[in-house]
């Protein structure tokens, strides 16, 4: 099904309660996006059948085939990651939660990137997150706002859950905005942080690689308090 974009309504209040109601159709759209997917990538490859593809212009059905099967060959399906950042990083916690084939012992982890936390109600984040590790990072400002309790308890309400956060770094230095806006602009419109863009980069790329390579070999985080990197 497809959820029309639509803004809040008139008189919309920003509530935990409001935001979430809102946002949870959007929400639903997004899992069920993610399980479609998964299954169409677990379908593919040598030998695989395809099932219905879709074809563009000029591209035939034997052509797109083969471009999937390729696709499909880079895949590790026993080394499966969940990434997602802001309200992707709502969407990847509610797909954890509610997709079999994301709980199975394929999916490694997932990584929380400086996730809106007033989309998600509080039956989800007191769920918590069970089976495999997960990494919450967050920026500076997302670490120490009204709304960061609510990323905290997620971490602790999760079986083996890491919270960090960047510091000098904002919501934007986790997207691809110091990279599209000129660095003044950037710093204009508070886009940017003071942490430089590419330093941002690299230590949000580094703690990612570093998670993964570490549930790889089967480390579980231990529980920790919230903390720099």
């Amino acid at each position: 099904h497809v959820v029309p974009p639509r803004r809040p309504p008139k008189g919309f209040s920003y509530t935990r309660g409001n935001c979430s109601a809102f946002r949870k159709p959007f929400l639903d759209m997004r899992v069920e996006e993610i399980r479609q997917v998964w299954q169409k990538l677990k379908s593919l490859g040598p030998g695989s059948a395809s099932g219905s593809l879709s074809t563009g212009a000029g591209l035939s059905s034997d052509a797109t085939k083969q471009a999937l099967d390729g696709v499909a060959e880079c895949i590790n399906f026993d080394q499966v990651f969940l990434c997602g950042h802001s309200f992707g990083g709502a969407t990847v916690v509610r797909a954890a939660q509610d997709l079999p084939m994301m709980s199975a012992d394929s999916t490694l982890g997932t990584m929380v990137l400086d996730m809106w936390p007033y989309c998600l109600p509080a039956e989800v984040t007191s769920a918590g997150l069970g089976i495999h590790t997960s990494l919450f990072l967050n920026s500076e400002p997302f670490a120490t706002n009204s709304e960061a309790h609510i990323c905290k308890d997620l971490v602790k309400t999760s079986q083996a859950a890491l919270g960090l956060y960047l510091p000098g770094s904002v919501h934007g230095s986790f997207s691809d905005t110091p990279i599209v806006l000129p660095r003044w602009l950037g710093k204009l419109l508070r886009l940017t942080g003071q942490l430089d863009s590419d330093v941002a980069y690299s230590e949000i790329a580094g703690a990612c690689l570093l998670f993964m390579d570490e549930c790889r070999r089967g480390v579980r985080v231990p529980k920790k308090k919230k903390k720099k990197i």
